[in-house]
This record gives C-alpha cells, sequence and structure tokens, in this order.
C-alpha cells in the first residue's frame, strides 16, 4: 500500500512538471522572429536543417544548385507559417552535399536556416 502511494505521487509531480514546463514561454535568442499581427507563431532557435528563401531567389532553385553542385530536395511549405519575407518554397541538403556546395548555394541564394516555431509571445 505505501509503495502505491508513493508511485501515485511521484506520477502526481511528473505530470504537473509537465504542465508547468509545457506553458513556459520561449525565451528569444538574438535570432529569434516575431511573428506579424495576425500570426499565432515566432520563430527561434533551433534551427530545423532546412533553408527559408528570400522571394527574390525563389525561382533560381534549380539553376543554382546545379552551377553549385548542390544536392537538394525542395518542398513548399503547406500550411506552415513561415515568416512573410520569405517565400513557400525551402529546400534541404542531401548528406551527400560537400561543404563547399553547401556554401556556395546559401550565398548565390541567399538562403537562410530555418528556425523552430514557437507559440506566439504574449
Amino acid at each position: 500500500m505505501r509503495s502505491t502511494t508513493c508511485l501515485v505521487f511521484i506520477v502526481m509531480l511528473g505530470l504537473l512538471a509537465g504542465c508547468a514546463t509545457s506553458s513556459a514561454q520561449h525565451q528569444f535568442s538574438e535570432r529569434g522572429i516575431t511573428g506579424p499581427e495576425g500570426y499565432t507563431v515566432d520563430w527561434d532557435v533551433p534551427e530545423t536543417g532546412t533553408y527559408w528563401l528570400p522571394k527574390e531567389t525563389e525561382n533560381e532553385t534549380k539553376i543554382a544548385s546545379e552551377i553549385c553542385k548542390a544536392n537538394i530536395s525542395v518542398f513548399i511549405y503547406h500550411h506552415m507559417p513561415r515568416p512573410p519575407q520569405f517565400s513557400y518554397i525551402g529546400f534541404r541538403f542531401d548528406e551527400a552535399t560537400d561543404d563547399a556546395a553547401r556554401s556556395c548555394l546559401i550565398a548565390r541564394l541567399k538562403a537562410v536556416p530555418s528556425l523552430t516555431m514557437h507559440p506566439k509571445r504574449r
């Protein structure tokens, strides 16, 4: 009986700790991006492993990746908020892409590492 009571107490403590942590607001880093009015999210570290493209270079992805010899997977941000200054098109590098090709493509496209979404700060 005593061990059951102890176990219930530990489980309840764990649940309370989980609730307290999930409601804590994210502390922004210097790289954080505040979502504009009407957005329900902000963005901040950690990086996601994908890249945002400025709208002015979104149509150059294929040519730039060929010039830089960078193997990438291109995708569209479907139903996923992204900062409005960036295109709906994003990409990620294939594992086989070397550092020189990565640097070349990032510079040519002015690509920015995408950040994790966080609930909007109040």
